[in-house]
């Protein structure tokens, strides 16, 4: 295959840039000439960090953009990308054990790895890759970009470590990106908060009313020299993602339930393990609304942990509407406070890498995590440019035989991905079909 890197290699921020952005690189520049800390991790934030260090944690969002382009305007909007999230600037520093910090030297250029576009699948290989390549946190920007280049559509993949973004993030990196390919100037934001500086103390909120995952179970993790993850993808025109929207409203649950419903009874039917033992469902909760942040490059999230007995009941809907019933006590703020101060105790006292992952596989281990981006909070055209679809997070924490099934909505079509390092076969594609099945207008599909 072939392809091109464009200031692959760290170095000092180009200079030819637009002229409406000199300014502000030479300020920025000036501000950055010996380490700084920006500001000190938040506890959920040390956790990524901490996990990273044994087994890579971060992920990738791809856009795929219709309209014509060129390898040198995603240059150039990345560099405005950098200047406008003080986070695309960092690298993590632990000046003390207590004291973990995300920290700022020169500018470094964002790393952009050019690939001719050959076929529509080709970015899943690609990412499946990533995912195998970890990120040094000594060493800023803590996100590097991919592009699949074609006359007149491309892909456009940001990875990132998990300690400076969240999914929600990367979206809107991606709108700011294609926006600024676009023509558009971006503003700059300020440093944002830790979601721990924005949230009540969780000391002071009772923990909210267990579920069916109560008891944890715990798991091992995949060996790092065996991970080779795959990654298969589905979208759904928006027609059929409308269909199913108004499905699951009907019958009183929601589209992240319907799609973890569906993921469940498929991974029972085609694995014999998830026959035998209930499936723990690991659904991150976007905290964006509830701290008062918009776009902002940062961790906004918690998490909720369903477990589902491994019972002979098939019935798509009233599956999820457990799944929902189970997540809403877990999505409240006495939910999201016990998490956070769960976070707060795991990574305190000088907690190391060694410790979190213990804690990890005791604690938090789960067979199949959801992802749903949910209907993306932005327009899919950008002028003569169009997000056509959005697949990610492609993401995988590492535990032994987990699942992943990632779903974002973007231009009124529903996109889903499955990652996995040890893959249940088709999974995807049942998943897909009990869907259809249960509103009656979904695509046969396939992975």
């Amino acid at each position: 295959m072939n392809y091109e890197t464009i200031n692959r290699t760290t170095g000092a921020h180009p200079a030819n840039r637009s002229a409406h952005a000199d300014s502000k690189v030479e300020e920025a520049v000036d501000r950055a000439q010996s380490p700084s800390v920006v500001r000190e991790l938040g506890s959920l934030e040390r956790w990524f960090y901490l996990m990273n260090q044994n087994r890579s944690n971060h992920y990738s969002i791809t856009a795929e953009v219709s309209g014509s382009t060129t390898p040198a305007m995603w240059r150039e909007a990345l560099n405005q990308l950098q200047l406008r999230h003080p986070l695309l600037n960092v690298f993590i520093a632990e000046r003390e054990r207590s004291q973990i910090s995300f920290m700022r030297d020169d500018i470094q250029s964002i790393p952009l790895t050019v690939f001719e576009r050959s076929t529509p699948q080709q970015w899943q290989g690609i990412a499946a890759q990533d995912l195998s390549e970890p990120f040094d946190a000594s060493k800023a920007p803590l996100i590097r970009a991919t592009l699949l280049h074609g006359n007149d559509r491309c892909e456009i993949m940001l990875s990132v470590h998990h300690s400076i973004a969240d999914g929600m993030s990367v979206a809107f990196l991606l709108r700011d990106l294609v926006s600024a390919v676009a023509g558009k100037a971006l503003e700059t934001h300020l440093v944002p908060a830790s979601q721990g500086d924005l949230f009540a103390d969780p000391e002071t909120m009772p923990a909210p009313s267990s579920g069916s995952a109560a008891t944890p179970r715990p798991v091992s993790f995949q060996v790092v020299e065996s991970f080779y993850p795959q990654v298969d993808a589905v979208q759904f025109t928006q027609q059929e993602t409308q269909a199913l929207i108004e499905a699951a409203r009907r019958q009183d649950t929601t589209l992240h339930a319907g799609i973890a419903a569906a993921a469940v009874l498929a991974g029972r039917a085609l694995s014999p393990v998830w026959r035998q033992d209930p499936v723990r469902v690991f659904s991150p909760i976007n905290l964006r609304n509830m701290l008062g942040l918009q776009d902002d490059c940062v961790v906004a999230l918690s998490a909720g942990i369903t477990a589902m007995d491994p019972l002979p009941d098939d019935d798509l809907w009233a599956l999820a509407r457990t799944i929902k019933q189970e997540l809403t006590p877990q999505q409240s703020p006495q939910g999201i406070a016990y998490g956070l101060g769960f976070f707060d105790m795991a990574t305190a006292n000088g907690a190391d890498s060694a410790a979190v992952s213990s804690i990890s596989a005791a604690s938090i281990g789960f067979e199949l995590m959801v992802s749903n981006l949910g209907r993306v909070p932005f327009q899919a055209d950008f002028g003569d440019l169009t997000i056509e679809a959005l697949w990610g997070p492609v993401i995988n924490q590492g535990y032994e035989g987990e699942q992943t099934i990632s779903a974002a909505t973007v231009n009124g079509s529903l996109c889903l991905v499955h990652t996995s390092a040890s893959p249940i076969e088709s999974l995807l594609a049942a998943s897909i079909k009990l869907l259809r099945d249960g509103c009656g207008s979904l695509p046969q599909g396939g992975e």
